[in-house]
């Protein structure tokens, strides 16, 4: 009797599990279903023999106790993993994967339901490209910041996301017509059964949140890149209209304005970015991983055609106000502790002979540029400030005149330098050096610095920097603030006999602490001008070799410092950073007046002459192109329009008024001032932005017909769709010699038609649709024409399969020739072409004309 117990027991408990083993629902088909909301409302879900796992698609995703009082049991966290046990319309009951105590109801849009990204009818992965779009950009311009939850106060998840980079598009929120925040994954697909943070499961796959407006949502594979060879200038019109209108009427390629286009309302606002022209059709080659024009809308080709432009550039924002960096900013930061007190009035002389030759120089070159009608207000401005020692405590600083350009009251600033002794005790180290590092950092950040000026700092003294462990400051954390505030720096030494070791060693201080400070000013920028190279900001070739040549040369000079060992002074000119000596000895009052103010002469006409390393690259050319709209341009890197900026200018001042100054006056001179400094900011960090035109694929009107296109298609293929065309294509050469017959071409044609669907999931297999033919699953899964007309290609794999007495073998050897010959090309594209990597995933662009 108790063996028979035990007997039941046992096959109850087998019974029980094999119960709860078939609990959960199966998976819907992954291959069938190509967004969530075909499941939603489905009550007979086509089906693969695979347990049905469902992820949290957000934090704080709710569970409930049942559907009708839906009080809540259960708080998941984003991408936690459940089975699914029932669904009953939009609900669905689940349990957490690794504990059966945590299940509940939950909405079904609330869980990633299927295995892949969102997929349009031809099976073609939506994407996102992450783009700046032409309006106020809350957060890093050159990054996204992926979110757990689609909120503004979700946590981020993961690593930051470059712009200009791709993804898969995984669900949209609140809905897909005016989405909010967009969920994306590295990959279009991913493996639910997959262990935790194993490659290709969730964990792996998912990038998170982010916010749809800077997404780009591309569902065609399908782009436009110029044509070599094309014969006419290409124009991106704003308007779809004023593109219809503008080729209506005019049979040559005369610069669309206002007076060739019927419909113009905005002759600023005609085109979006900058375009060719008759004589300068740029035919510059595209670099291979640069994003090409995305076909936004499909349409006829003789159609205008909708493109998104993801790596369009500004002009400065100097330029649009017709100028370039408005005056000049001059601060004189002067070493006031005991040890200058008999130099400060040489010092009040070197001072006012530079104002004095810069106000001459300033005359000289406004003369040059506007012969008469000028004056110097507001472009001049000087200031003073003077440091101490730290034991100085709140005079340690001191601003005793901020920037003006009133001639009296800066020399009435300069009477006022007074030097002090703070407490300090012959024998401390720190009794010669100063507060130098303090004296610059608070020079570059409380003064009223005017933002578009050039701005310089002219510092006067004769001692190095001892911090008395007051503060953190280094040459190199001085060296990032002048560089970030964009802030020419020029040392003058004044140099005498030492009364003792102690000031000799306090002389050799300055000179290495400004030494190393110039130093580190021409790393972060010779790094800065690589980085443009790389970037293709630079024009000339040449322009990136003097540049580079230039800073180099400064860094060599610096990087040895022994000098300032043996010399009290180791000067560094002509650079926009600089370090001069001035030796004086105690009689210089008798000899200032020819030898030394000679000296200083020089030194005014140089600092004066001192110009940014760097403008050859943030304003050459592009300042031009304003002046003459037809200046040369680059269509991988193309300039935005001025109208297009102008706008921009407008759209930003006024969402910054309205933030900023609720209860002000919103005046069009506010709007444009928030505007411009508001964009001002974007452009010290390079910014890419995104914006769409209208265009032309062929250069209308009867004579042009025979002309080459205006673009080339391209299509984005991934390394792996290429591998699984090769290899029924491979299988066709090796084994049946391209030779295609009645016995051979069913195994043929389901190696094909299996390559076309991809074996992303293994249920695909043996489950081909066969009404479809190879030129409807071609077009379905790739999204793009098949070029071939061969019959055979238009015939479904059932009638292939069963009958093909229709066909002669003549016929079957030139399609077995054809497909031979797409093996070739794509075999060269395959190990020549020029990949590039996104998520570890490797892509390629591919020319439409090179396909099947």
């Amino acid at each position: 009797m108790q063996y028979k117990s035990k007997l039941i027991i046992l096959i109850v408990g087998i019974f029980f599990s094999f119960n709860q083993a078939n609990a959960y629902l199966s998976a819907p088909n992954p291959n069938k279903y190509n967004h969530p909301k075909e499941i939603w409302d489905e009550t007979n879900i086509e089906t693969i023999p695979d347990d049905w796992y469902v992820f949290a698609i957000r934090d704080k995703l709710y569970l409930f106790d049942d559907i009708v009082s839906k009080k809540i049991i259960h708080q998941a966290a984003f991408l936690d993993k459940f089975k699914v046990l029932k669904k009953d319309g939009r609900f669905i009951f689940v349990e957490k994967y690794d504990d059966q105590t945590f299940k509940g109801w939950g909405n079904i849009e609330n869980f990633i339901i299927l295995p892949h990204a969102l997929r349009t009818n031809n099976k073609i992965t939506y994407k996102a490209l992450l783009v700046n779009r032409l309006k106020r950009i809350k957060g890093d311009l050159n990054k996204v910041v992926p979110l757990r939850s689609p909120s503004l106060n979700a946590r981020s998840f993961g690593s930051e996301i470059k712009i200009l980079e791709f993804a898969n598009i995984y669900s949209f929120f609140p809905n897909q017509n005016n989405p909010e925040y967009i969920l994306i994954g590295k990959h279009d697909i991913f493996f639910p059964k997959f262990k935790y943070n194993t490659p290709y499961s969730a964990e792996k796959v998912f990038l998170g949140w982010v916010p749809a407006e800077r997404v780009l949502i591309w569902n065609t594979r399908e782009a436009l890149q110029p044509n070599n060879k094309r014969k006419h200038p290409i124009y991106y019109f704003n308007k779809k209209s004023d593109l219809k209108s503008y080729y209506q009427t005019n049979k040559n390629d005369s610069f669309p304005d206002c007076t060739n286009i019927s419909s113009c309302s905005d002759k600023d606002n005609l085109l979006v970015i900058s375009p060719d022209t008759n004589n300068k059709i740029d035919k510059t080659q595209w670099p291979f991983d640069a994003f090409r024009y995305a076909v936004i809308e499909k349409g006829d080709i003789d159609d205008p055609i909708h493109i998104g432009i993801p790596n369009a550039i500004p002009p400065v924002i100097q330029a649009i106000e017709k100028s370039i960096p408005t005056g000049r900013d001059v601060v004189f930061l002067i070493d006031a502790t005991k040890s200058m007190e008999k130099f400060i009035p040489l010092t009040i002389q070197i001072a006012q002979k530079i104002m004095h030759d810069f106000r001459e120089q300033e005359k000289i070159q406004k003369k040059e540029m506007y012969n008469s009608n000028f004056d110097l207000h507001n472009d001049l401005r000087f200031g003073i400030a003077v440091y101490r020692d730290y034991e100085c405590q709140s005079d340690v600083f001191e601003i005793l005149g901020n920037l003006t350009d009133n001639h009296n009251n800066i020399e009435s600033y300069l009477h006022n330098i007074e030097t002090t002794i703070c407490h300090e005790i012959e024998g401390d180290p720190a009794y010669y050096p100063e507060a130098l590092f303090r004296g610059i950092k608070d020079t570059i950040f409380a003064l009223n610095w005017n933002d578009t000026a050039m701005k310089q700092i002219i510092l006067i003294g004769d001692a190095g920097n001892n911090s008395r462990a007051q503060d953190q400051l280094s040459p190199e954390k001085i060296a990032n603030h002048l560089v970030q505030k964009n802030i020419s720096f020029n040392a003058i030494q004044i140099i005498n006999d030492p009364p003792d070791y102690a000031f000799e060693s306090a002389q050799k201080l300055f000179c290495k602490d400004i030494r190393h400070i110039i130093q580190f000013i021409s790393q972060e920028e010779l790094l800065t001008a690589m980085t443009y190279e790389k970037q293709g900001l630079l024009i000339k070739d040449t322009d990136y070799s003097f540049i580079k040549n230039e800073l180099q040369l400064v860094l060599d000079r610096t990087s040895d410092n022994t000098c300032c060992s043996y010399n009290s002074c180791c000067p560094i000119s002509q650079s926009r950073w600089s370090l001069e000596c001035l030796q004086i000895d105690d009689a210089y009052e008798i000899k200032f007046s020819k030898e030394i103010e000679d000296k200083i002469q020089q030194f005014a006409i140089q600092l004066y002459e001192t110009k940014d390393l760097l403008e050859k690259i943030r304003f050459k050319d592009k300042i031009g192109f304003l002046s003459n709209p037809n200046s040369h341009n680059y269509s991988f890197r193309p300039q935005l329009m001025i109208g297009v900026l102008k706008d921009l200018i407008q759209k930003l001042g006024i969402n910054i008024a309205i933030e900023k100054y609720p209860d002000k006056k919103q005046t069009p001179e506010l709007i444009k001032s928030l505007g411009i400094n508001e964009l001002n900011k974007y452009l010290n960090e390079s910014p890419e932005f995104f914006t769409d035109a209208y265009v032309m694929y062929r250069r209308p009107g009867d004579s042009y017909q025979n002309d080459p296109d205006q673009f080339e298609k391209m299509i984005l293929f991934q390394k792996k769709e290429i591998e699984n065309l090769l290899r029924p294509l491979h299988h066709l050469r090796s084994k049946f010699h391209c030779q295609i017959h009645p016995e051979n071409i069913e195994t043929i044609w389901k190696e094909f038609m299996e390559a076309l669907i991809g074996n992303q999931f293994s249920h695909e297999m043996g489950q081909l649709d066969q009404s479809k033919s190879f030129k409807d699953l071609y077009e379905k899964q790739y999204g793009i024409s098949l070029r071939s007309t061969h019959p055979l290609l238009k015939i479904s794999f059932q009638q292939i399969s069963q009958n093909l007495s229709g066909f002669k073998s003549g016929t079957l050897e030139k399609l077995g020739s054809y497909l031979c010959d797409c093996h070739v090309n794509l075999k060269k594209l395959y190990h020549n072409g020029e990949y590039f990597s996104m998520f570890g995933q490797k892509y390629i662009w591919v020319k439409a004309s090179m396909l099947p």
